[in-house]
């Protein structure tokens, strides 16, 4: 969180700051989201996105546990400890697709489900989803309440990377009992529930 102060962009502030991907690997995610408030304009939007806990629920122990077995990748877990022992290097991460590709053609299930993830296709978004030593996730209300709640910062909604995500998820808003309340889809509260 080097931002200094001083330089003429930062004095002035920004209207816009993106944070993607980057809060939940921080040390102390609500003085980075303090950080990132300090450089913003007055009205201006901070973007913020980070993993939530019930989506990496449904995917992670699973392919943890794929990888844990996988001949490619099994040298870089211990059955003591949760996280890695380390990151793969790029050749590692090389022999681990090669891995994960032929057990997707022989149609495992677990293996097939990591080509779903964009982040699988490089080697930092590959360390990144999978390998990453510093990984916090926060369900909606745990980060509103956590690192937002530490800030002056106003939610103003949700967004998703993915137009096709965005469809789905405000489709399933719309059906739910009581959004006829909520017409700008607003209620952040809602959107955990539908989660």
């Amino acid at each position: 969180m080097n931002l200094e102060p001083g330089l003429p962009l930062i004095a002035e502030g920004f209207d816009l700051v993106v944070c993607c991907g980057v809060l939940h690997h921080l040390t102390d995610p609500s003085a980075g989201l303090c950080r990132l408030e300090s450089v913003l304009a007055p009205g201006g939007v901070l973007q913020l996105a980070t993993y939530s806990t019930l989506s990496v629920q449904t995917w992670q122990p699973a392919l943890q546990a794929w990888l844990r077995s996988a001949p490619a990748s099994q040298h870089l877990f211990s059955p003591l400890r949760a996280q890695p022992l380390r990151s793969p290097s790029r050749a590692e991460v090389r022999r681990i697709r090669a891995e994960v590709f032929g057990r997707a053609q022989a149609q495992e299930e677990d293996a097939r489900e990591l080509l779903h993830f964009r982040e699988f296709f490089s080697y930092a978004g590959f360390l990144d989803l999978l390998f990453h030593p510093l990984e916090t996730s926060f369900t909606l209300p745990e980060l509103l309440r956590g690192p937002v709640a530490t800030t002056k910062l106003k939610p103003l909604g949700v967004f998703f990377p993915d137009v096709n995500a965005e469809l789905s998820a405000r489709r399933g808003f719309q059906a739910a009992p009581g959004s006829e309340e909520d017409p700008q889809l607003e209620d952040l509260m809602r959107w955990h529930a539908l989660e």
